[in-house]
Formats: structure tokens, C-alpha cells, sequence
């Protein structure tokens, strides 16, 4: 069977892959579901994703705090603690190939 194709003759089931990737990029437009479904202002909070600090960078810095107060309390056995230093690592590796590809990455 022939697929129905286009007026400019493309199979309209070449446009509904789910390989295809659609990239929308406009000023002051943002999808963020933290601020869409979030009880916070979204004016504030797309500005600090924006201007600041992300969430995920805003974790990464609570997690450092999170850390250096675990091993000041030598709370370094927890398996809490254990899990939260093992993710930190994970992240690390994934910062790193990112480095490695040329990118950069803003520290605060």
C-alpha cells in the first residue's frame, strides 16, 4: 500500500515520526514545568532559572551544604549520605564529558 502523500510529496507519516525533533526558540518564551505546575510567582522564578541559578544548580549547591554538614556530624556511613555522594558523582561524570565537548560551564 502507497502512503498518502503530501502536496509536496512527502508521506505524511514521515511527519509524525517520533524521531523527528521540533525546536521552538523565541525571546521571552519558556517552557519550564517547575514554574508552569509550581505555587510560585512564574514571573520570579523563570527570571532566577534565567539569570541566576537553575533549579538544578540551586540542588547542587544545597547538596554540597547537605554533604559538608553530614561529614561534620560524621554521618559519613549513612547509606543517605552514601546515596547522595554516589549521585554527586554520576553528576560529576556527566559534567565532565561536557567539559570534554567544549562546553562550558558557569561557576558560581
Amino acid at each position: 500500500m502507497t502512503p498518502m502523500m503530501l502536496p509536496w510529496l512527502m508521506p505524511v507519516w514521515s511527519i509524525m515520526s517520533p524521531l523527528m525533533r521540533f525546536d521552538v526558540k523565541a525571546d521571552n518564551w519558556d517552557y519550564s514545568p517547575v514554574t508552569e505546575w509550581g505555587q510560585g510567582d512564574v514571573q520570579i522564578e523563570r527570571r532566577v532559572a534565567r539569570d541566576v541559578a537553575t533549579p538544578a544548580r540551586q540542588l547542587g549547591i544545597l547538596t554540597d551544604v547537605v554533604l559538608e554538614l553530614a561529614r561534620n556530624a560524621d554521618l559519613n556511613d549513612s547509606k543517605a549520605v552514601k546515596r547522595l555522594e554516589r549521585l554527586v558523582e554520576l553528576i560529576e561524570e556527566v559534567k565532565a564529558d561536557v567539559r570534554k565537548q567544549g562546553q562550558g560551564l558557569r561557576e558560581i
